[in-house]
This record gives structure tokens, sequence and C-alpha cells, in this order.
């Protein structure tokens, strides 16, 4: 059986749909026949992110969700599974992220942080575990970075760099938990990708950041991965930095 085979039909729920990084994505997953059904927070209002949402005729639906309120998130995960049973594939993408200083945080801030960047794909993920355990068959792939391995690499990723942290260490242990169900979890740690998210960094040469398409083929391989050795943690650096 084909990869394509595989993948083909299978149903993903992506998060963060309408950024950069999300469309990207979803056109990549599009491509092998993948079925999407997106989350975005419902921000982002650009005529031409609509129209390319539009455009891709595998996007099923994209879901309104503030993924800092608890429970916005469990009950799109239960419209979800009422309209669509529990989706194949799990991308936990999207995130938010501020530099500057801890002290220059409110209490607000950081806990808003951690619910989107953490606690959202926590939820996500123990909604959906126990049909995909039923099913044995999964993946779940959580958009972590190259600041989950250290301090951010400069000032000012105190609270972003700790969620990444975070997020990769619950990669780790909930692969544990799930391995012997034939559920991968994997995890994709970029460097600086070149999205309207580092428009404003001016301690980054724009020219070093990789593109979304980059980004995607390394899920694309993670979802491609089979048999008994397999990636399952991919870490992507800039050529230049």
């Amino acid at each position: 059986m084909t990869t394509e085979l595989i993948l083909n039909g299978k149903l993903a729920l992506v998060t963060g749909i309408t950024g950069d990084l999300g469309l990207s994505i979803s056109e990549t997953l599009s491509e092998q026949g993948i079925r999407i059904i997106g989350i975005t927070s419902g921000s982002d209002k650009k005529d031409h992110i609509k129209k390319q949402i539009k455009s891709n005729k595998n996007i099923l639906e994209v879901l309104t969700c503030d993924l800092s309120i608890t429970e916005e998130v469990e009950n799109t995960c239960r419209y979800i599974e009422k309209n669509y049973s529990c989706p194949d594939i799990i991308i936990n993408n999207a995130a938010v992220f501020s530099l500057k200083n801890l002290e220059k945080f409110n209490a607000k801030e950081i806990l808003s942080t951690y619910n989107i960047n953490i606690i959202a794909p926590m939820l996500i993920c123990k909604f959906f575990i126990e049909n995909l355990k039923k099913r044995k068959w999964g993946s779940i792939i959580n958009i972590c970075s190259s600041s989950s391995y250290n301090g951010g690499g400069t000032k000012g990723h105190t609270v972003y760099s700790s969620t990444k942290h975070a997020l990769l260490g619950f990669s780790r242990a909930l692969d544990e938990e799930v391995r012997k169900s034939n559920i991968r979890v994997g995890t994709i740690s970029p460097a600086g990708i070149s999205t309207s998210m580092m428009e404003d960094r001016d301690d980054i040469d724009k020219d070093s950041l990789m593109t979304t398409q980059e980004v995607s083929e390394a899920i694309l391989f993670l979802l491609r991965s089979q048999g008994k050795g397999i990636a399952y943690e991919i870490r992507l650096w800039r050529m230049l930095r």
C-alpha cells in the first residue's frame, strides 16, 4: 500500500489554520487527499485568506474558537466529533508569541499564552485520544519551536519558551502512553519561519528565515513515516544564524 493511499481520505484537525503556517499546512495536506477541519481564533478576516480557504475543496469547515477558554475548546471538540467523527490526524499549530521580558507581562497575558500554547493542545488530545486508541491508528503532530530546547536565543522569550518546553515534554510523555495503540506523537521544532509573526523582529536576519512550505513538508514527512523505525521529533535549523 502506498503512502498516498494511506493518507488519502484521512481527516485532519488543524489549529491556527488561518495563519501563514496553517494555510501552508492545509495546502500540503490537501495535496495528499486529506480532508481538513480548521480552527481559527477568528481574528484574521483578510480577504485573501478567506479566498484561499474557500478555494481549498478539502477544507470541510473552519471553526472559530478562542483556544484560551477551556469551555470553547471542549465545545468545539464535541462539535467536531458529532458532525465529522474523530480526526485521524491532529496538528496543534496555533500559538501566540510576545517578545518581552517577564516583568513586562501581566498575569492575564501569561495565563492566556499558556492556555493557547499548551493547555489547548492537551485538551484537544485528551478529548479524542480514547477514540484514536479504539481505532488503533492516529497521528498527532505538535508544532514546537527551537525554543523548546533552549531559552529562545535572545531576551524576551521567557513565557513563550517555557510554553514550548512544556509542549515538547507533553508530546514525549503522550507518545509513551499511546505508542502501543499505533498512535504516533511527533513534534516539529522550527528555528524562525518567514511569517507575519516575525515581521517586527529586528534581531533576526529576515533572509535567514525558513519558509512555511519547508515546515509543512517536515509535517508530511512525519505523517508518511511508517514501519518499526520512525521519525517523531524533528528540529529545523536556519542555514544562516
